[in-house]
């Protein structure tokens, strides 16, 4: 169940018209608001209705493997093998989004009995073509205190010139477990920034 009050509450006023939702790491329909046009050739979305001129890049993206600070592939693994959905931002070649973007994976709580928790494992894969440029908003939520794993692993791909802006606010339930990896691959006069704001969770 997604508590209404605590997804809007996430919302960005600037997003107005840019917003999707992943419920339990799967698209919601339902929860997402996707009202203004993206420029011709660009994506955000999942897997369902991903063009198919995109599919063989998120293909090699989503077998990569990748190690965290301390040498470990343990997490990216296990996101690997509990895909169920991707969340896709695919911008071409010289297109430059001027409003950003904002895509919530919102975590429900277990629906056994409380003391169990569930496990979430958000998958995001960004493409950006040759001198590109876009901004994102990624949100990390969950229901008041319930408790869950989310396990968030997000793959960039840059072109040479292009600009990708992510900023992550993790805003889960203080009885949540929190676990994130992050990877770039950074050609030529690419410029690749990510922040980070934490509020909540256990870990």
């Amino acid at each position: 169940d997604v508590d209404l009050k605590v997804l809007e509450a996430g919302f960005q006023e600037e997003t107005d018209g840019y917003r999707q939702v992943f419920v339990d790491g799967v698209f919601s329909d339902e929860y997402s608001s996707f009202s203004n046009d993206l420029p011709d050739g660009a994506y955000v979305g999942g897997l369902q209705n991903l063009p198919d001129r995109f599919r063989d890049d998120v293909i090699e993206q989503l077998g990569i493997v990748h190690e965290d600070l301390y040498g470990s592939k343990f997490f990216s693994a296990l996101n690997k093998a509990n895909i169920r959905d991707v969340a896709v931002i695919a911008i071409p070649e010289g297109v430059k989004l001027t409003e950003p973007l904002q895509i919530t994976f919102y975590s429900s709580p277990s629906k056994e009995k409380e003391k169990h928790s569930s496990a979430n494992f958000p998958r995001i894969v960004v493409l950006s073509g040759k001198d590109s440029k876009a901004t994102v908003y990624i949100n990390h939520m969950g229901g008041r205190n319930a408790q869950y794993q989310s396990n968030p692993v997000t793959t960039v791909k840059l072109q040479d010139g292009s600009e990708f802006n992510m900023f992550s606010q993790i805003q889960h339930s203080k009885n949540a477990v929190h676990v994130e990896a992050v990877n770039a691959t950074i050609l030529n006069d690419a410029k690749f920034v990510w922040r980070g704001l934490l509020n909540g969770g256990t870990l």
